[in-house]
């Protein structure tokens, strides 16, 4: 049988991380894993509360949902989790977390953290979220970068494309410019000159 450390982690749930609702205020709801201790947490940013569920809790709350594996535990877990489907009441001393609805709804009773516990979850969530958007800013500036190179590329070729049409704009207008006409000389056969019309002898 795989630990739980290696279920959680193939299952995806050993990260996730949510901001709901309470009623009574926001709260994070959020998950990590320590070994082979895979933790439920919620905080209001002030106060923390948590579950700690190692491979025998979690074979008991796999029996308490009437699910047939671990598998198909997690997988529940995970898709609500993901989908913000999660509910956070309080009584001020514990607190229920309940993800989905309905005869499928997983439930979660979490007990206040000690002061050195709730420091070290603050202390975690709070790295996390900071890495997680310090990763999507270098991922947003590559884009970025990424794009306007693209930008740069067509603006280049376009500025070349227009001076080739001009180029042969200009070897087209010089190939039909006509040259003026002199007097004199003949339309049919300009090389030649109009013959005048013979006029007879005029006396004055």
């Amino acid at each position: 049988m795989p630990s739980i450390h290696q279920v959680v982690t193939d299952q995806k749930v050993a990260q996730l991380c949510q901001v709901v609702d309470g009623g009574s205020g926001q709260y994070i709801c959020f998950t990590r894993l320590v070994g082979d201790t895979w933790t439920i947490c919620t905080s209001d940013g002030i106060d923390v509360w948590r579950l700690e569920i190692d491979a025998e809790d979690l074979t008991a709350q796999i029996e308490l949902a009437e699910v047939n594996s671990e598998e198909t535990y997690l997988n529940r877990f995970r898709t609500a989790f993901n989908s913000g489907n999660i509910s956070v009441s309080t009584d001020g001393v514990h607190i229920t977390m309940t993800l989905g609805q309905g005869t499928t709804a997983l439930s979660f009773d979490l007990h206040e953290a000690r002061a050195a516990e709730k420091k070290a979850e603050l202390q975690h969530i709070l790295f996390r979220l900071a890495t997680q958007v310090s990763d999507l800013d270098s991922k947003l500036q590559k884009a970025n970068q990424a794009l306007d190179s693209m930008k740069m590329q067509r603006t280049s070729g376009g500025a070349v494309n227009l001076g080739l049409v001009d180029l042969d704009g200009k070897k087209k207008g010089g190939a039909t410019k006509v040259k003026p006409k002199q007097p004199g000389m003949s339309v049919i056969n300009p090389t030649s000159k109009k013959r005048k019309a013979a006029r007879g002898v005029e006396f004055d």
